[in-house]
């Protein structure tokens, strides 16, 4: 049978046509943020009629209007009218909100930022849920919320912070409004800064579409416009302690060179994130030609060696994991010398991987990225590369425990256990939109060849069914083949309506039905009169109209007769 929508209770509201009249609670379900309202409100209510201390409790304990408030009051109204204010409002928040609530509100004053919100819009939600805790150890004091705030930064924001803060000039503004405008305009700084830098990095990604010539020149551009930047920087008269921002040129060199914008190191492997300190001014040696040609061929010939303590979480594939090269080749021609080196290949007949073409929301990008995902049956977690995480700006999560791997390929003297200790919040939907995940948990894997492993995770998150047999990938809930996505043009997603926009509809169907039936009965009015007044003859009441017999009159008329022809035929035998 099919799950029935359960509808949550409207919310209750508070009303008061004039400060001067007490507020009325309607009734509803009561959140913590209602009830800070109306006790703004009767205190409004109290300041302006001038009430006493006693008689607070009295005015507004019956402009509660809920049933089960109304029967709460008549128990205990006794009981009510004796406590103070504060008592009151104590006694009802413990009586009527729903358990728990302030370990909710705590929890959203003392979670941190996140890197897309602004400190604006979080330092507004914080005061507000702090002040629905006023009066419990939770609360944190107006002296004391200026160092809560700062403390609950996003990274980010905090090293700009200590960046900006260098003679302590921040953290000894005593108003806190003066101090959260200062902050706000850090970070508003750090969000352009941010939008550039992604602009940039769409630009750059566009422009490999250019061709070679069109990367060589940037990159020579580039690398101009470093050392011009250089010489501007060396010849400036301050000396900062730390070393600044990148440049745009800078960031693009170091991105070519599969670097760290942190550390500054080119071609660092494992290294996500970055645990080292903030680099000083004095440690940095500028990027030069020289310096990145040879970090390359550094790399390029270490890269030949063999890893003598290999780390692989494997799998068995193709010969090539991409969909479009797994059509078979042409076999040579009987008799030619290639056909008599050439050997079939084994296990020729084994069934193939599932690879889905999926797309990945990531703040690095504008709209869903393509990816082509390993949906794999048997690993229990999602995983995903430390390098696609970096690619597409995914914020890393550190684990409470490290999650033990076991690789399947291990060496002499290597145990081949190893742990994972990040992971990401992922969500990937199908290329054209039609379904959307759910979001999982993946884990980061440094060094995993393929991007992206969905897992058994991923698969029982989402209810979804694989069919070895028919190659199929089934959401049950949707019954949406992951495989074999249905044509855009037959598939149409049918429109999801809620129980109020039913109802409007519902009343909306029965206005225009009342206004058809008017316009009908209007239109039978009028030719009714038409008739009336045309042939009043056929409509008079006192000709066309015979009126109905008496039953009563025609019995006793009968009666009546009976009785004297009686009367007569004994009259008759009587004289004879």
């Amino acid at each position: 049978m099919p799950s029935t929508a359960r509808i949550s209770p409207a919310l209750a509201k508070i009303q008061q046509t004039l400060p001067s009249h007490a507020p009325i609670l309607t009734s509803g379900r009561i959140t913590p943020n209602i009830l800070e309202e109306f006790e703004t409100a009767c205190l409004r209510f109290f300041k302006h009629k001038k009430i006493e201390e006693e008689d607070k409790v009295s005015m507004v304990i019956y402009n509660l209007l809920s049933p089960g408030m109304v029967s709460w009051v008549k128990v205990k109204s006794a009981h009510l009218c004796s406590l103070s204010w504060a008592e009151f409002m104590a006694e009802f928040k413990h009586k009527w909100l729903p358990r728990g609530w302030e370990h909710e509100i705590t929890n959203k004053v003392i979670a941190f930022q996140r890197p897309l919100e602004s400190f604006g819009d979080r330092q507004n939600k914080v005061r507000a849920n702090n002040n629905l805790i006023f009066g419990l150890h939770e609360h944190v004091d107006e002296d004391h919320l200026c160092q809560h705030l700062y403390s609950h930064l996003h990274n980010k924001l905090q090293l700009q912070y200590i960046a900006n803060d260098k003679k302590g000039e921040l953290m000894d503004i005593e108003d806190i409004d003066e101090w959260i405008d200062k902050v706000c305009q850090l970070n508003e700084g750090f969000m352009r800064e941010k939008q550039r830098l992604n602009h940039m990095w769409m630009e750059a990604v566009a422009g490999k579409s250019l061709g070679p010539g069109a990367a060589l020149q940037n990159k020579t551009n580039a690398m101009s416009n470093d050392r011009s930047a250089c010489t501007n920087t060396k010849a400036s008269s301050s000396t900062p302690i730390y070393v600044g921002k990148l440049t745009d040129n800078k960031r693009c060199i170091i991105a070519a060179h599969k670097g760290c914008n942190k550390c500054r190191k080119l071609y660092v492997k494992d290294h996500f994130p970055c645990s080292l300190p903030i680099l000083l001014k004095s440690e940095y040696v500028p990027l030069t030609d020289e310096i990145t040609e040879a970090a390359k061929r550094a790399y390029m010939k270490s890269a030949k060696k063999p890893n003598t303590k290999p780390a692989y979480i494997a799998a068995v594939f193709p010969e090539s994991s991409d969909e479009e090269d797994t059509a078979d080749k042409e076999e040579p021609e009987m008799g030619s010398e290639e056909y008599n080196e050439y050997v079939t290949k084994p296990f020729h007949s084994l069934p193939r991987h599932f690879w889905w073409k999926c797309c990945i929301s990531a703040p690095n990008t504008c709209a869903p990225d393509p990816i082509v995902a390993f949906i794999d049956n048997g690993a229990s977690p999602a995983l995903i590369s430390a390098e696609k995480a970096d690619y597409y700006g995914l914020e890393l999560i550190k684990l409470k425990k490290p999650f033990p791997i076991s690789n399947t390929f291990t060496t002499h003297g290597d145990d081949g256990i190893s742990s994972l200790t990040h992971y990401i919040k992922l969500f990937v939907q199908s290329p054209n939109a039609q379904w959307k995940a759910r979001f999982v948990h993946a884990l980061v894997c440094p060094g995993l060849h393929t991007n992206l492993i969905l897992g058994l995770d991923f698969l029982q998150c989402n209810k979804i069914v694989v069919d070895t047999d028919l190659r199929t990938v089934i959401a049950k809930e949707t019954n949406f083949d992951l495989m074999n996505p249905p044509n855009l043009k037959l598939a149409r997603i049918p429109i999801k309506i809620s129980h109020h926009q039913r109802r409007k509809d519902e009343l909306r169907a029965l206005n225009l039905g009342r206004a058809e039936t008017t316009v009908k009965r209007r239109a039978v009015h009028a030719k009714l009169s038409s008739l009336f007044a045309s042939s009043p003859a056929c409509f008079n009441l006192d000709t066309n109209i015979v009126p109905e017999p008496c039953y009563i009159g025609m019995i006793r008329e009968c009666i009546v007769r009976l009785a004297a022809q009686s009367k007569l035929l004994k009259l008759d035998a009587k004289y004879k």
